[in-house]
């Protein structure tokens, strides 16, 4: 009889068994949500040259050489036409901080972070031109929390040449949710709603509490998300 997976919070899919993938069975990327702070509005991309009506966030494999960092800035470069940056927030992660760090921590802000805030792994089929055995792989993509700054100005066609037809909406955060409620991934929606969760909280607990030092989280927006 096998051991019980453990359990994860209600953000997250079931746990899994460990696995173990071949270099080339599987690919990482990343992604973003991102958040013009001084409007509370949120950049959201529409498919207009294959699929009006099918919004989606902006994200892509990284190169080889390139970090997950700098990935993330470049596909959101290429497909919003944006130059963001990355958010610093306030949400529980599992990344240890280093002695000299953890000394550092003085204040809440001090405890904002720019790791990634959700992983999502979607299997995928290779494309019709492939003739590979076996015919599909695994898609790691890393999502980040960026921003763009108030006077942030869009520039066009900085996209490979399937993306030059992708719109940028700048939305506030309802218009957003309901647009990739209605015509996006159901995954890519809880990821965009986490996002916003995690800034609205993080400016909550910075005006509660800007100077206090806690490990503790709170959620409690409008925001939160629904188990999945």
């Amino acid at each position: 009889m096998s051991e019980a997976l453990p359990t994860l919070s209600n953000l997250s899919t079931p746990s899994t068994a460990r696995i173990l993938w071949s270099a080339g069975d599987f690919a990482l990327g990343a992604g973003a949500v991102i958040i013009q702070p001084s409007t509370s509005r949120v950049c959201i991309l529409e498919d207009m040259p294959h699929k009006a009506g099918r919004y989606f966030l902006p994200r892509g494999r990284k190169d080889v050489g390139e970090t997950l960092e700098q990935a993330v800035l470049r596909e959101v470069f290429e497909e919003s036409g944006f130059r963001a940056t990355f958010l610093p927030a306030l949400y529980p992660q599992l990344q240890p901080r280093t002695h000299g760090q953890r000394t550092l921590l003085k204040s809440t802000a001090d405890c904002m972070t720019t790791e990634p805030f959700y992983i999502m792994q979607t299997a995928l089929e290779h494309g019709p031109r492939a003739s590979s055995d076996p015919d599909g792989w695994e898609y790691i993509v890393f999502w980040y929390l960026c921003q763009i700054p108030e006077d942030a100005q869009r520039e066009a066609n900085t996209g490979m040449a399937n993306e030059l037809g992708f719109v940028s909406r700048l939305l506030s955060f309802d218009e957003a949710l309901e647009k990739m409620r209605d015509g996006g991934d159901p995954f890519q929606y809880k990821v965009l709603q986490r996002g916003i969760q995690i800034w609205v909280e993080s400016q909550r607990m910075l005006a509660a509490a800007p100077d206090t030092h806690s490990t503790l989280y709170a959620p409690g927006s409008i925001y939160t998300v629904k188990p999945l």
